[in-house]
């Protein structure tokens, strides 16, 4: 990156990040639109929603404990060599840490879904 030719690959790098990050808000926003125009307000609705806000936070979490744990033993690798290969620590914690943060939403999305749903009819 060094060179004449250094500085215009950041800028084309950051309107590259500002182009993705335009597009994905408003792909999201489109993703909105059409669940609230198929689903309406409703009770599954709600549950879903918690459950994908009780999933944004994990993975949240997930990500900056992995981003902690792996970017100095990333870092002290790569100084040492001139190809930094993808460390051991990164490599145990990413399967299970995923593995974890799944089935923890799994199970957040079953208990808000009971909750959430009415309760049966009963005759008698």
């Amino acid at each position: 990156m060094g060179g004449p030719g250094g500085r215009w690959s950041i800028a084309r790098a950051a309107v590259l990040v500002t182009g993705l990050t335009a597009a994905s808000t408003v792909l999201g926003f489109l993703r909105d639109v059409v669940v609230a125009a198929v689903f309406g307000a409703s009770a599954e609705l709600d549950a879903w929603l918690v459950a994908q806000g009780v999933l944004n936070v994990v993975l949240g979490l997930l990500a900056w404990a992995m981003a902690r744990s792996v970017t100095p033993v990333t870092s002290r690798k790569a100084a040492r060599s001139v190809r930094p290969t993808l460390s051991r620590a990164s490599a145990t914690t990413s399967g299970p840490g995923c593995a974890t943060a799944a089935g923890m939403c799994w199970r957040y999305a079953e208990t808000a879904a009971i909750q959430s749903s009415p309760a049966p009819k009963t005759t008698s």
